[in-house]
């Protein structure tokens, strides 16, 4: 299991502490990288540190992940929730939208 795999699943298991730590930690490509800097982002606003920029940051790390990497499963769930969540804070159909196209990708 890869780094990034053991921090995503820590975070999955609601482990925030070690996700934090293993995530801040991944070496290697731009992807890892991006993906746990995503994470991270996303798990601050869990963790009710950094509320809606916490939130944008995801969204920013999960787009430039993408771009490196498409049709990758933790990068468009966590996209969709990091939507999900601003949706929550602002209201705008259009973070809905994009919530449910990157579960849909996700899920598909």
């Amino acid at each position: 299991m890869s780094t990034l795999e053991q921090g995503l699943t820590a975070l999955y298991n609601e482990d925030y502490e070690r996700a934090r730590e293993i995530l801040t930690s991944i070496p290697g490509s731009d992807f890892p990288k991006a993906v746990g800097l995503q994470a991270c982002s996303l798990l601050e606003y869990i963790e009710e540190l950094q509320g809606l920029p916490a939130i944008n940051k995801s969204i920013s790390m999960g787009r430039a992940a993408e771009k490196l990497e498409r049709n990758n499963f933790d990068v468009h769930f966590m996209l969709a929730q990091a939507y999900a969540a601003r949706y929550q804070r602002r209201g705008q159909n259009q973070d809905l939208r994009s919530a449910q196209q990157h579960y849909r990708i996700a899920t598909g």
